[in-house]
């Protein structure tokens, strides 16, 4: 069954005319009514009663199909939405692994920044760990991203520097 069989008889429905949704859905009168009849032989049932003056729904066209129609029309739209939504970056969860040494309030910072630009469906989780073992995770899928302070260079993923620091090493003073 095609859907967009589907999508023409819920608008021969709408509009209870075979010429008026033709006209809507930019096709001829005939093609619809043989694509209706197309779909009447594959289910093998009458799904309008045809008069003159008037268009009918038989009780398989509107007791069950249109029904279902209605129902996949919504589940497709539904799919639509988040698809696009999913290209569009408007909702989304991304896992980032950050090394216990890494200043949080810095990405504290980059994330407020991010949610001012883009929208805030967009949600975030943090995952402290040890450099290795955020790229076993990365390598593994459990982590979208991730911060690490050294890398084995893995071919798995691609890296670049973002932050260059100078670290410090502290030890006590030697009084004399």
């Amino acid at each position: 069954m095609d859907i967009k069989h589907l999508q023409y008889f819920l608008e021969v429905t709408k509009t209870r005319s075979f010429t008026q949704a033709a006209d809507n859905l930019y096709i001829t009168q005939p093609a619809l009514s043989r694509i209706i009849k197309s779909l009447e032989d594959e289910l093998n049932t009458s799904l309008f009663v045809r008069t003159r003056k008037k268009l009918l729904l038989t009780d398989a066209g509107g007791e069950v199909l249109l029904h279902h129609a209605e129902e996949i029309a919504q589940k497709i739209e539904d799919l639509e939405r988040d698809l696009e939504e999913l290209h569009t970056l408007n909702t989304g969860h991304i896992r980032i692994g950050l090394p216990t040494v890494v200043n949080s309030f810095f990405f504290s910072k980059l994330i407020g920044a991010f949610h001012t630009e883009y929208p805030p469906a967009i949600t975030f989780e943090i995952e402290e760990n040890g450099s290795k073992m955020i790229e076993e995770k990365i390598i593994n899928g459990e982590l979208d991203c991730g911060v690490v302070v050294l890398t084995d260079h893995h071919q798995s993923f691609d890296f670049f520097t973002f932050v260059n620091e100078s670290l410090r090493a502290v030890v006590p003073s030697i009084t004399r």
